[in-house]
């Protein structure tokens, strides 16, 4: 009290609203660069973003293949004509699931071809090329 007045004082406090932003997420698209040599080393990404960063699978007939925060790597020591098919990178967060499909294709190596090309010559057949070359290319001898 100060003289015969009341004084009042007053705190204010200050609320601010928060919003949590987020976004469903982006697939950058992945590393896949068409077809690949069988033996190779094949390493391939797929990148997502979003808000929260997005959790991103490469999945192939249902099972994970490989994966990661905001990238999922798929890896293949020496690659093989049965790891060809169909690859989807999913990238999943609070927002949404975005999926991206994409081919792989594992080719014979061309030395295989040439020794098999070479091998119909030497025992005198003929080989009716009825196939494109890309249809030759595909034919790989198993070791």
């Amino acid at each position: 009290m100060v003289g015969n007045r009341n004084i009042l004082l007053s705190i204010f406090k200050t609320t601010q609203d928060f919003q949590l932003i987020t976004e469903i997420p982006v697939i950058s698209p992945p590393s896949i660069n068409g077809s690949y040599i069988e033996g190779s080393s094949v390493n391939i990404s797929c990148t997502a973003t979003g808000k929260p960063d997005p959790e991103v699978s490469w999945i192939r007939n249902g099972q994970t293949k490989g994966s990661g925060s905001k990238t999922a790597y798929l890896n293949f020591n020496s690659i093989k004509r049965k790891d060809d098919g169909l690859y989807t990178c999913t990238a999943k967060n609070s927002a949404g699931t975005k999926s991206r499909a994409e081919i792989l294709v594992v080719r014979c190596e061309s030395e295989l071809v040439l020794k098999f090309t070479s091998l119909l010559q030497s025992i005198n057949s003929r080989l009716d090329l009825l196939y494109s070359s890309r249809k030759l290319s595909d034919i790989c001898i198993p070791p």
